[in-house]
């Protein structure tokens, strides 16, 4: 594994950053209109919700690394998260739960592995899943894009090589 600093997280911490900062692409390009358009998804329904979903999460992953026990009861169930077309207010609780990541890792508090359930994984395996679950997040928002007419930031097209809406 691939480490800076000597801590093996770090590498992986700066694949989660590239990868966020397409989500902060999208909200950067979305019309406020755009955040709330409903999809066909139940609980997660929009652009909002999903993003408003993301932070939850990472912050329930930043906590388990420091304990070592992963816990969603902090995250919200789908069906509970607001209409939020303050775009400030959903890219300020992504950067505050990135920030708090990111502390996390340099302070070097992280615990060498993480219980699931029954199952303990390393810290670089839970901080895998973290990237996984904002790139699965990507691709309903992508998606969801795609049949609301929504257009796409240009490092979604680049990076993962979609064309503009409407095109075949």
């Amino acid at each position: 594994m691939t480490t800076l600093n000597g801590n093996p997280l770090d590498a992986l911490w700066m694949s989660f950053v590239f990868n966020r900062a397409l989500t902060y692409d999208l909200l950067d390009e979305v019309s406020d209109e755009d955040l709330l358009k409903p999809w066909p998804r139940p609980g997660l329904d929009s652009i909002s919700k999903q993003v408003q979903e993301l932070a939850a999460v990472e912050r329930a992953f930043d906590q388990a690394l420091v304990s070592g026990t992963m816990d969603f009861s902090g995250v919200p169930d789908v069906m509970a998260f607001d209409r939020v077309s303050d775009r400030a207010k959903l890219k300020g609780a992504l950067k505050a739960a990135d920030e708090a990541f990111a502390k996390t890792i340099a302070e070097g508090v992280a615990k060498p592995s993480v219980r699931w359930d029954d199952v303990d994984v390393s810290s670089v395996v839970h901080l895998s899943n973290l990237i996984s679950h904002e790139v699965f997040h990507q691709g309903q928002m992508a998606m969801a894009c795609y049949a609301l007419g929504i257009g796409l930031p240009e490092s979604w097209r680049t990076n993962w090589a979609m064309p503009k809406a409407g095109q075949r």
